[in-house]
């Protein structure tokens, strides 16, 4: 023990060593910490987008194949049973127009209080009231009490080459989290859609929910249930979890972070180059130093041992400084201005990062397995030498 003491101690002895040992430290930290970024915003993007969705539409959608349909007490009967949340309404298309302005938009026709409970939007209309994305406010330039008018085609009814135009008023501004739906969803009174459809009791899609955002294996447990209540529905309904909306999306994340997490692995590689360097500086610079413990009987063996401790030391220090580095980063996501998303291209406006233990001991050990596999190749070279060499180099230091 005291020996390795003495070992460290004869190592950073002098005025350059120190300095030289932070801005390796620092160089490796922030290799690894970029490794670890990557994993939280991929990581990150998905959790967000797949808690947004949640939120915005609760776990499964429901719909028939044959277009609108009445939930029958048979099935509120089994979603109690199965203590799920149901929340049936109407989703058509239409057009808003406010002066020179018009948009195609996705309207939902709900009922308050039960959409309310199943998505998390908390929703509150009754008559000719609207809610509106708050993207879609932002461009329109709507606030709350505007007028806004809305354009339906009336499907069977006479005349149904014609829209039927109806005005609203602005009730609220809705943030779904995702920018797709703050750009287009609008949601109005159940029964206000039902009769400019003339779809009267009819509903095309019941939101389901049972879990809390926050559940772990969300994925899986919306999936078991999903198809536990397909087993005990009629086969034309079909039931939707609330990711297939995104789901080629979250493919491609999953892939792109595979694939950008083996790139980096260079920035890693760069890094450890520079540890080496380190080490061969100290090893010349330290080299009567070296060749006196030789002499007094620590064997090569054991030097090279020391020489990977201290490496181990440098890899424990730069793991710990990359954490503290991806916490600030993870700061700078959620506080500085320029960072944030645009939505029109990522779908959110902002992410953060979500690192689970996982991804730590796959970034540190990563990082641990290249720095030893490229400085054992040279110190196997320190090892091969013998004390004669050590004693002619140190006198000529």
């Amino acid at each position: 023990m005291k020996a390795g003491v003495s070992f460290f101690k004869m190592l950073f002895e002098g005025s350059g060593t120190p300095r030289f040992v932070v801005g390796v430290v620092l160089s490796f930290a922030l290799s690894i910490s970029v490794i670890l970024c990557t994993f939280g915003l991929m990581d990150g993007f998905e959790h967000t987008l797949k808690r947004a969705l949640k939120l915005s539409s609760g776990d499964i959608s429901l719909f028939s194949r044959r277009g609108f349909f009445t939930l029958g007490q048979e099935e509120r009967n089994l979603f109690e049973e199965r203590e799920v949340d149901y929340a049936p309404f109407i989703q058509t298309e239409g057009f808003v127009v406010r002066d020179h302005f018009s948009k195609g938009v996705i309207v939902k026709g709900i009922e308050s209080e039960s959409f309310s409970k199943v998505s998390g939007l908390a929703i509150s209309l009754k008559g000719n009231e609207m809610a509106v994305g708050r993207e879609l406010a932002r461009t329109a330039g709507l606030a709350q009490g505007d007028e806004l008018a809305l354009a339906l085609a009336t499907g069977k009814r006479q005349w149904s080459t014609l829209p039927t135009l109806s005005g609203f008023r602005i009730a609220q501004i809705i943030d779904h989290g995702i920018y797709d739906k703050n750009m287009r969803f609008v949601y109005v009174a159940l029964p206000k859609i039902q009769e400019m459809l003339g779809a009267k009791a009819l509903v095309n899609l019941v939101a389901l929910n049972r879990f809390s955002p926050e559940e772990k294996d969300l994925t899986s447990k919306v999936s078991i249930l999903r198809e536990d209540l397909a087993e005990h529905l009629d086969s034309s309904m079909v039931l939707r979890p609330f990711w297939q909306e995104f789901a080629p999306l979250l493919e491609a994340v999953e892939v792109e972070k595979l694939a950008i997490a083996v790139i980096l692995q260079l920035v890693i590689v760069i890094a450890i180059f520079n540890i080496v360097a380190f080490v061969t500086f100290l090893s010349e610079q330290k080299a009567r130093e070296l060749f006196l413990f030789q002499a007094l009987g620590v064997s090569r063996q054991r030097m090279v041992w020391g020489w990977m401790m201290l490496l181990t030391v440098i890899w424990a220090a730069s793991c710990l400084l990359a954490t503290a580095f991806s916490k600030v980063f993870e700061w700078a996501l959620l506080n500085i201005g320029f960072l944030e998303l645009p939505g029109k291209i990522y779908s959110l406006g902002r992410i953060q990062l979500e690192l689970s233990p996982l991804s730590y001991v796959t970034a540190f050990l990563l990082a641990l397995l290249w720095l030893m596999g490229i400085a054992w190749f040279g110190l196997k070279g320190l090892q091969k030498e013998s004390l004669l060499s050590r004693l002619r180099l140190g006198f000529h230091s």
